[in-house]
């Protein structure tokens, strides 16, 4: 079965049978539009009222996928392995309150695996 989350998400749902668990993948992205890295005063060090230095981060989009495996085998048991960020995007994060700012490079690519086993009910 083809789940749609919003504008950028796409699943499917992998039919097994219940004595086998749900098994699904899922791909996300997400696009953002260019955006002023700047001080909370809109200007940076060396820069004056008449010629303000605001730096631009380009525009960037960000691929995710997971496989998740519900009810692993008929087990109280999930499974999930992810990628976020699998094209490698360099970009900043941040944030500015009370005339501070803050901004930090945002995390590489990035692969990871879970398992989690649930006691007592669902």
């Amino acid at each position: 079965m083809f789940l749609i989350e919003g504008d950028s998400a796409l699943g499917y749902r992998l039919p097994l049978g219940e004595n086998l668990g749900e098994p699904s993948v899922g791909i996300t992205y997400f696009r953002q539009a260019a955006t002023a890295l700047a001080e909370p005063s809109g200007l940076n060090a060396g820069a004056t009222a008449q010629a303000p230095i605001i730096p631009v981060q380009d525009a960037i989009g960000l691929l995710n996928a997971s496989l998740d495996w519900r009810d692993l085998l008929g087990k109280p048991l999930d499974l999930s392995l992810f990628g976020k960020n699998l094209t490698d995007k360099r970009y900043f994060t941040g944030s500015a309150a009370l005339n501070f700012a803050s901004v930090n490079v945002a995390e590489p690519r990035t692969y990871g695996l879970q398992l989690r086993y649930r006691f007592g009910k669902n």
